[in-house]
């Protein structure tokens, strides 16, 4: 333990205040927290007043002038009649092979599908492209009937002998 000499300085220093002391200094210390709080308050009310004002002036600045009302003139332009004569009728134009074969391809009807893919095959003959006539020529011949698998006079010689190999396979 201490000797005694220390003990003096664990208790406490003096009595206290006196009590009428004590509430005075309550009350006055109390006053002033509960002010120095609702000026806090309040100035917290007018900075959001402020700001929301800020708000609103920056709205009417930047907010777009109203839109006058445009109003619409419909005039009528007479038509001018053009002969009937000086209108030129062109030619259809002559299909490439590479457009029938696509038709082929995109065709529905397989009788339909087998006369391009015929004649998409005869245009390649005629350009000597005969790899694309050989595929054009099989496709025709996949789909052809029993009366077209028979070699005959009309047929190129490279169709004559597509349909002589197809029909020993």
């Amino acid at each position: 333990m201490l000797p005694n000499e220390e003990e003096f300085l664990l208790g406490p220093t003096s009595k206290g205040l006196p009590d009428k002391l004590r509430t005075e200094l309550f009350h006055a210390t109390s006053k002033k927290i509960r002010t120095r709080r609702k000026f806090r308050q309040l100035g917290g009310a007018c900075l959001l007043l402020v700001t929301y004002l800020a708000g609103l002036g920056t709205y009417r600045l930047v907010r777009e002038a109203p839109r006058p009302i445009i109003q619409k003139e419909i005039v009528y332009v007479p038509m001018k009649e053009v002969p009937v004569e000086s209108v030129a009728v062109q030619a259809p134009k002559e299909k490439t092979p590479q457009e029938i074969e696509m038709e082929a391809e995109l065709s529905l009807e397989t009788q339909e599908s087998r006369s391009f893919y015929r004649q998409a095959a005869d245009k390649y003959f005629a350009r000597n492209q005969y790899e694309q006539a050989i595929r054009c020529y099989k496709c025709y011949l996949v789909n052809a009937t029993k009366d077209d698998l028979t070699p005959s006079s009309a047929d190129t010689w490279l169709l004559a002998s597509l349909k002589t190999a197809h029909a020993t396979y």
